[in-house]
């Protein structure tokens, strides 16, 4: 366990989803805007506010590879900035971890607003786990494409497009009793989805603190960010049938 542009209509639509997203339904077990954050700052191990006892893990704390921000356009009030600041590839993991729920829940669900502006060649991994980094499903960013890995191995296989400087919802959906998970990209050109698939590692199904992780996984500085906001991980759907995430 852890210890230590301008934007078109469509992205202000996006953003609206990711409001209607974090007031849907379903208790949240973990919940982050950044907005009582300190500026310039990475939030604190305990993150603020309701529910009590989530969580925030960064592998580097001194390397500034992740910082709270005021909003760029198409988010709301303050973000977290995750940048390919720190050389080695080991000191780049971020993670938000939920408070600890029953071991009987039969869903975990996560969900996140983001802009990404990658540079060409630099992979960004997300991935929902347990605190031992160990994924449930993982998705990539690299060059444009949204590719989902197919093993535990380094193996993936595109799914879809993603748009830098447009904001994204992405949505993870993992269903225990069938051990198979889901995971939707929406707000780029067209609606990215991995489909239903097994859980990549199935021991992971065991944790009670679900988290969220993002990673830049090539060695080496870039200037690559992925602005990050209203990060919420519930037991249930959090959000209607209306936006098609839930279906």
């Amino acid at each position: 366990m852890h210890t230590g542009t301008r934007f078109s209509m469509r992205s202000g639509a996006v953003a609206a989803l990711g409001a209607l997203l974090l007031t849907g339904c379903g208790t949240p077990i973990l919940r982050a805007n950044f907005d009582t954050n300190t500026l310039g700052t990475h939030p604190p191990p305990e993150l603020p506010g309701d529910p009590v006892g989530d969580s925030f893990y960064l592998s580097s704390p001194s390397s500034g590879s992740a910082v709270v921000v005021t909003a760029p356009a198409g988010l709301s009030g303050r973000s977290l900035r995750y940048q390919h600041t720190a050389p080695q590839s080991y000191n780049r993991f971020l993670g938000f971890g939920g408070k600890e729920v029953s071991a009987s829940s039969l869903q975990y669900w996560a969900v996140w607003n983001a802009i990404p502006q990658l540079t060409p060649n630099v992979p960004l991994d997300v991935w929902m786990g347990n605190g031992h980094f160990e994924s449930f499903g993982t998705i990539r960013f690299l060059n444009n494409q949204v590719l989902v890995a197919t093993d535990n191995r380094g193996g993936f296989t595109p799914v879809g497009n993603f748009t830098n400087g447009r904001v994204h919802t992405v949505v993870v959906k993992v269903d225990k009793p069938s051990g198979t998970y889901r995971i939707s990209v929406l707000g780029g050109e067209a609606p990215v989805n991995t489909g239903t698939r097994p859980v990549l590692t199935p021991a992971a199904l065991s944790t009670t603190r679900p988290y969220v992780y993002l990673w830049f996984g090539s060695d080496g500085v870039s200037a690559s960010t992925y602005t990050v906001d209203n990060v919420l991980i519930t037991e249930a759907c959090p959000t209607d049938r209306g936006v098609g995430a839930c279906d």
